[in-house]
């Protein structure tokens, strides 16, 4: 699985029990020990450090600080240098059991002018546990990409975005608890109310679909949850913040200026959010129905699923018309591939047809990639609305390729940068990667 994070759809109250799917309470690991390993992906390097590589990297420290009462304090600290760095890992042992730790790296290079340079990344890694031993979180690879300074310390390059990535297969909660509610707070004091879908900005900003409270969520990369826009009051008010309203946001995406789109299944409508949190319906209204057009001119009919793609079009998986529909920036609505009658048929545009698609996902090439949920399959549409099936066609849990492969009611779907597929197999309660 990749190292990013993996933010899927989930399902509304009525495909859960469609699909029989059930809810887990989080387990806690237990162990005493957090390995840093400092290797960068190859894919990652010329974004993260333009003409830098981890073989580039003259010295590399990474330190540990316990940031429970506020002020992070120093507690462990690592070095590594030269040709060990890209092979070599830092442990930190003796972890408390319900303390906050912050990993802070900093890596010295030197640049094409052999002016020495370096690179501060920081990430607050949530170690809290209930159980009886202190967390194991086993490798976290560092990827350093925050701000690039000069041997003085003023910026010297563009602001390059910081994370740290907890290895595969680590699961933390970010936010909220198993007790549903509505508060703005940080990390477990926060509260949802059945969220259905998150999207990922490139701050690492998290958004929600908090679909009982009719609102959606920020949270930053931190666990500080607040809300963008929408109240626990349903409704369908454009506005800014509070003053809008939504009812039963669904689905979430956001591009790359940081604009969030939603899909307000209940109004039947595209509402889309600017960064300070006006709220405005970029298409549909609250009759439902399928006619394509400009803005309210056009409808939809329960829509689930958005995507966005780099050149700001929005893709709606519209559930009940069995259909996939396409939003330009300035609101025309067309149908890219299916039409209102529920079947399985490849083929271009109206000659295709969906059974209740509930999310899609667009790669860097326009393809789009649904989770046709009903059909149990995961299917392909070229930007010219020609569709073909990837993976799967009918009810079962099976491993293998194209056909052979076997969902049940897959109802999320994302697509890494290198293009790999994620799926929320609902039915088989499973994460399933499809290459």
């Amino acid at each position: 699985m990749s190292k990013t994070a993996l933010l899927l759809r989930l399902l509304s109250p009525a495909a859960m029990l469609m699909a029989g799917c059930q809810l887990v309470s989080p387990v806690h690991p237990s162990g005493a020990t957090l390995v840093i390993a400092p290797r960068v992906p190859g894919r990652h390097l010329q974004a993260l450090f333009g003409a830098y590589t981890l073989a580039s990297i003259d010295h590399l420290t990474i330190q540990l600080f316990d940031t429970s009462s506020g002020s992070p304090s120093l507690v462990q600290s690592g070095d590594l240098s030269g040709a060990s760095i890209p092979t070599s890992d830092v442990s930190f042992s003796n972890l408390k059991q319900n303390t906050t730790y912050k990993i802070q790296a900093i890596a010295y290079a030197t640049d094409d002018d052999s002016t020495p340079i370096s690179v501060d990344a920081s990430s607050t890694v949530a170690l809290e546990t209930t159980n009886d031993d202190a967390p194991t979180l086993g490798t976290v690879p560092v990827v350093l990409r925050d701000r690039v300074f000069n041997g003085a310390g003023s910026a010297s390059g563009a602001d390059i975005q910081a994370g740290a990535f907890l290895p595969d297969g680590i699961v933390t909660t970010l936010a909220g608890s198993s007790s549903s509610g509505f508060v703005d707070g940080t990390g477990s004091s926060a509260r949802f109310s059945f969220p259905e879908s998150v999207a990922i900005d490139a701050s690492g900003t998290v958004y929600v679909a908090d679909t009982s409270n009719n609102e959606i969520r920020k949270i930053t990369p931190e666990g500080v949850v607040s809300t963008l826009a929408g109240s626990t009051t349903a409704g369908s008010a454009d506005g800014v913040g509070t003053e809008a309203g939504f009812y039963q946001p669904n689905g979430v995406a956001v591009d790359a200026s940081g604009t969030v789109y939603v899909a307000d299944a209940g109004n039947n409508e595209i509402r889309k959010i600017t960064p300070d949190g006006l709220v405005t319906t970029l298409a549909g209204s609250m009759t439902s129905g399928s006619a394509d057009g400009t803005g309210s001119a056009a409808h939809f009919d329960q829509p689930y699923g958005v995507a966005v793609d780099a050149s700001g079009n929005v893709y709606v998986a519209d559930q009940n018309n069995n259909a996939i529909r396409k939003i330009t920036p300035a609101g025309v609505v067309t149908t890219l591939a299916g039409s209102s009658s529920a079947g399985s048929a490849d083929g271009s545009g109206a000659a295709a047809s969906f059974n209740a698609p509930c999310a899609l996902a667009v790669d860097v090439s326009g393809d789009v990639f649904v989770a046709d949920s009903s059909n149990h399959a995961i299917r392909q549409i070229t930007p010219d609305g020609v569709v073909t099936p990837l993976a799967g066609g009918v009810a079962g849990n099976i491993d293998g390729t194209g056909a052979a492969a076997a969902f049940r009611f897959p109802n999320g779907i994302t697509v890494s940068a290198d293009g790999v597929l994620y799926v929320a197999d609902a039915g088989n309660d499973e994460i399933r990667e499809v290459k």
